[in-house]
């Protein structure tokens, strides 16, 4: 039980370090929450600030929740207890205790810690998603086609069941984040990047 407080306060913590906020007063000195979409993640940082900023942002926080994960996996040798710290860390970088509770959507961070235990998937979920990007040219679309393929992949590579619970439950979050998009027409199936 003590272990798992610790996980969840230590990974809270750490994702409560909100690297587009600190990149961005530190190179612009600006308020990225006041900015855009008005949220700290890499995507709102990549459109307001450029490329470089962006995709350091957003490398950040994929290392940030790899960190939490593999480190609680080594210390605890607990599946559970490291997804539990990396869903703590998402938390964190969601509601930063360090920014008022106003942070980024979290999918970078999401996706670092599920690399720990799902590289090859991923990877090959990357591959999906920028081949359809390059076909038909509409990115954000087919990042949701791509996500899509992610619980098929945990099955075909004979992973946990709380790995497939995890890809199942990404998938759901991401088809409804589509259906929003359709229905705000705020990212509507174009040619734009959304992380």
């Amino acid at each position: 039980m003590l272990e798992i407080i610790l996980a969840i306060i230590s990974g809270y913590l750490v994702g409560s370090i909100s690297f587009g906020y600190i990149l961005v007063k530190l190179f612009h000195k600006k308020d990225i929450r006041n900015i855009g979409e008005k949220i700290t993640g890499g995507t709102n940082v990549l459109k307001n600030f450029g490329k470089p900023l962006g995709v350091a942002v957003g490398i950040l926080d994929a290392l940030k929740g790899l960190l939490v994960v593999f480190l609680w996996n080594r210390y605890s040798g607990s599946e559970l207890i490291a997804v539990i710290a990396g869903g703590s860390a998402l938390l964190g970088h969601i509601f930063p205790v360090f920014l008022n509770f106003r942070g980024g959507k979290g999918q970078s961070v999401a996706f670092g810690g599920l690399f720990f235990f799902l590289y090859k998937e991923l990877l090959i979920m990357l591959m999906i998603w920028a081949v359809l990007s390059f076909l038909i040219k509409k990115v954000y679309f087919c990042g949701t086609i791509a996500v899509s393929t992610f619980p098929f992949l945990t099955i075909y590579f004979g992973q946990s069941n709380l790995m497939l619970f995890l890809t199942v439950v990404m998938v759901v979050l991401r088809w409804v984040a589509q259906v929003k998009a359709f229905k705000s027409m705020k990212y509507p199936i174009t040619n734009k990047f959304v992380g």
